[in-house]
């Protein structure tokens, strides 16, 4: 979950006043600021791009009155113009900027969204859009969080008698690298040593780091420091580079992907077992669920991992079986539902330990999914995939703890969030 206060948490399962903003960015600066009449940001943690972006704009727009932009630095600043030196020299910190920008977006010159050449704001050539979604409280000030940075794919612009009209996707800034393909040879994973097997070896961080880096300079990322060393390996010209890193994080048991924030993240797949639910949707006088469905399926259902690490050098394989141990879980190994592996396999994995640890680190992607549960809510744009959360509905019967795999978050403040979960542990019905 993205870090809110808890009178975030408190505001958005009630009445509030929902805001959205949105700024096109080229070369770090921003250009334009949009204001949307529809669109919605997916957060999927089986999408090789983790968040996906579209929206719908018109020529007219929707004004806002009352806002407070919150500005990150001097220079966002200076793109209010002449006001720029005055509040540099009475105000020495960010903080107190912060704290004095308070105006209202009346203007009656009204942005134009449509391109007019390929240099315009809202073109597909590398400008990115930031989108936050927030509240603002009753004493005027907005605490929001990001829903992503965007990468424009597309955009779409469409004139009739109704006016005009103009849509916009993006894609997270893991499409940097996807595009950005090895064409004079093929990549290899250097830096590392002579393993035991005599095959070269390399720390995993380290090699995902080297690689992303000569794909992107000026990445932004945040790595959980794994002691964890795999096998080299190679990637030929015209394969994508992101696809490969994300399926060598993905062999070794953990999650790559690109945060709310846009930088490129790297940790551990988490052990919803072990988690406390970190919001519960129920009924009830907040009236936060609005509709619960369930789909209860023994199709792609899995209750261990049995892993095999392959490789040239390497006198036999090493295996390891993990299990749902969890006697309260739907797919206990001993349950009912009997026990029912997958088989995976990698060249990356170096000793039988590393390949005991990733085989259990491998199980957390595919614990529960022997029931999925879809609800709609009203929109707490907080929320990411892998967090925890309790469902609690009468008419469908459930009082189940959950693990967030898909999001959809819209920008409408009338409109209501869609999530889907697997069931972790299913509680007592009241």
């Amino acid at each position: 979950m993205y870090p809110v206060t808890s009178k975030f948490l408190n505001a958005v399962r009630h009445s509030h006043k929902a805001t959205i903003r949105c700024e096109v960015r080229a070369f770090g600066q921003k250009v334009l600021e949009l204001y949307p009449n529809s669109g919605n940001v997916t957060v999927d943690a089986s999408n090789t791009f983790r968040r996906t972006m579209t929206m719908t704009l018109t020529e007219e727009g929707t004004q806002f009155s009352n806002t407070i932009p919150v500005y990150n630095t001097y220079a966002d600043v200076n793109t209010l113009g002449s006001n720029y030196s005055w509040y540099s020299s009475n105000y020495g910190t960010y903080a107190s900027i912060l704290q004095i920008l308070s105006y209202s977006i009346i203007s009656s010159s009204v942005p134009t969204y449509v391109p007019t050449n390929a240099y315009s704001p809202l073109t597909p050539f590398g400008n990115e859009i930031t989108v936050w979604r927030g509240i603002e409280y009753d004493d005027g000030t907005i605490e929001e969080v990001s829903l992503g940075v965007f990468l424009i794919t597309s955009v779409e612009v469409d004139s009739n008698d109704n006016g005009v009209t103009v849509k916009v996707d993006g894609v997270d800034r893991s499409l940097r690298i996807s595009r950005n393909k090895f064409t004079d040879a093929p990549y290899y994973s250097s830096g590392g040593t002579a393993g035991s097997t005599g095959t070269e070896i390399i720390n995993l961080v380290t090699a995902l780091t080297n690689l992303i880096q000569s794909r992107w300079a000026d990445v932004k990322l945040n790595f959980t420091p794994i002691d964890l060393n795999i096998n080299a390996f190679t990637i030929g010209i015209g394969e994508d580079p992101w696809t490969k890193a994300v399926e060598i994080a993905n062999a070794c048991g953990y999650d790559l992907y690109f945060d709310a924030d846009g930088v490129c993240t790297l940790n551990a797949i988490p052990d919803a077992s072990t988690m406390i639910p970190m919001v519960t949707y129920q009924e009830g006088s907040e009236a936060v669920l609005l509709s619960v469905s369930r789909k209860i399926s023994s199709d792609n259902t899995y209750n261990g991992v049995h892993l095999t690490a392959t490789g040239t050098a390497m006198p036999e394989p090493f295996m390891a079986t993990a299990w749902d141990e969890d006697s309260s879980s739907p797919t206990y190994r001993y349950g009912s539902f009997g026990q029912v592996p997958i088989f995976l396999t990698s060249n990356l994995l170096t000793t039988q330990a590393i390949c005991n640890a990733t085989a259990v680190r491998s199980l957390y992607r595919y614990i529960g999914a022997n029931e999925e549960i879809t609800w709609t809510s009203i929109t707490n744009p907080a929320h990411d995939v892998f967090d925890v959360v309790q469902v609690q509905n009468t008419g469908a019967q459930v009082n189940v703890v959950l693990i967030i795999d898909s999001l959809n978050i819209p920008f409408g403040a009338n409109e209501s969030m869609s999530a889907k979960a697997r069931s972790i542990k299913f509680l007592p019905l009241s």
